[in-house]
């Protein structure tokens, strides 16, 4: 092989490496989540299909950036122990509902129609949680979603 042929092909292998690292460094920087692989849950009468914020990385962020989500759709924070968390509406561009679940996965609270005007307050809550849903604004209602009911995920 000409030398010219081995620096061009040592040349695109350095490059795919590159690309493959700042893929991987992108994913650990920015909290990639567990992207729709089968998750659904029931949340009322309707089945939504969820991703997984299960890292600091991707708590902070949730659906910040993004244009929309589906109807049936959510998000699912999982954290580590129970505790009073709070959510706000940065960068957020589309209003949501917000489902706290207890760590036995009863509904314990719930916020609707938030708005992502209502940056920077924050939204509690009411009881110590373990599990947080995040879906597109109105799906409580749509879904019949109530405190009290459980949720198997």
């Amino acid at each position: 092989m000409p030398k010219e042929d081995v620096e061009k092909t040592a040349s695109a292998r350095k490059f795919i490496l590159f690309g493959v690292a700042s893929v991987a460094l992108t994913c650990v920087l920015f909290g990639y989540s567990k992207l729709n692989k089968g998750q659904s849950t029931l949340l009322g009468v309707r089945q939504f299909n969820y991703e997984i914020a299960a890292n600091e990385i991707a708590r902070q962020k949730g659906l910040s950036g993004r244009p929309f989500i589906k109807n049936n759709q959510a998000m699912l924070f999982v954290f580590q122990k129970s505790d009073i968390y709070c959510f706000w509406m940065k960068d957020m561009h589309f209003p949501i509902d917000i489902i706290w679940v207890d760590s036995n996965k009863d509904i314990v609270g719930i916020a609707e129609k938030l708005s992502p005007n209502s940056y920077p307050k924050t939204f509690c809550s009411p009881k110590p949680v373990q599990y947080v849903f995040e879906v597109s604004a109105g799906q409580v209602s749509a879904a019949g979603v109530r405190p009290g009911q459980r949720i198997n995920f």
